[in-house]
């Protein structure tokens, strides 16, 4: 069964940008699993630029500096089929436990000179982005590129919006809070963004995995 992950990088627990990840998980193909991910209260150390994990990282400790919650996600994230990753917006850009955890991301790497068992692990894997904006162009669609990037280099399929009716983007999940709670009751035009964004990420994904069976 193809598993799409999404991983919330707000501080949160159960706020706008969990409960907007899990809108778009619900629209996630019925043929899907999905997990989602709270980095919220999570021990994840940050990189220091060593670049041990390229020398010696393995799959069951692909960071050899730092052994802390960081090491069960790598599995988790490596046998994924499909992701989604969501933010509020923070002075214009992604939080900082959202940045230290992608920041962690070098095993996964396609360095040529990485000896990483997890090198590659991400290559052509669909990859979506939420945004969570107290204001609606207040930094949203700075989050979203900053994700794109970050998916670039991981060799990832973007994932945006386009071709769904009555979506108040193109470029991904966007949801305007104005900072206050409940923002997907009063976002109506956001909402069909996540729902959206969780579709084609989990069809993208369940038509590559096909293609790769195919191929075999």
């Amino acid at each position: 069964m193809t598993r799409i992950v999404g991983v919330s990088g707000s501080p949160r627990k159960g706020g706008n940008t969990d409960r907007s990840l899990q809108e778009a998980l619900r629209a996630c193909s019925e043929t899907c699993s999905t997990e989602l991910i709270s980095l919220a209260n999570l021990k994840i150390a940050e990189c220091n630029g060593c670049d041990r994990c390229k020398k010696e990282g393995t799959r069951k400790l692909p960071c050899p500096p730092h052994d802390d919650d960081m090491t069960q996600l790598y599995g988790e994230l490596a046998s994924a089929d499909g992701f989604i990753f969501a933010s509020p917006v923070y002075y214009g850009s992604v939080t900082g436990i959202m940045k230290i955890f992608m920041d962690r991301f070098i095993p996964f790497y396609d360095d040529e000179e990485s000896k990483s068992e997890l090198k590659g692990a991400l290559r052509f894997k669909p990859a979506g982005a939420i945004a969570v904006g107290g204001g609606r162009n207040d930094g949203i669609e700075a989050v979203l590129y900053t994700f794109y990037r970050f998916f670039l280099y991981n060799d990832m399929v973007i994932v945006g919006t386009a071709g769904y009716p009555s979506s108040a983007s193109n470029l991904g999940g966007t949801i305007f809070s104005d900072s206050k709670p409940d923002a997907l009751a009063r976002d109506a035009y956001g909402r069909n963004t996540l729902r959206a964004l969780g579709n084609k990420v989990s069809l993208i994904a369940e038509k590559l995995a096909e293609s790769g069976k195919k191929r075999r």
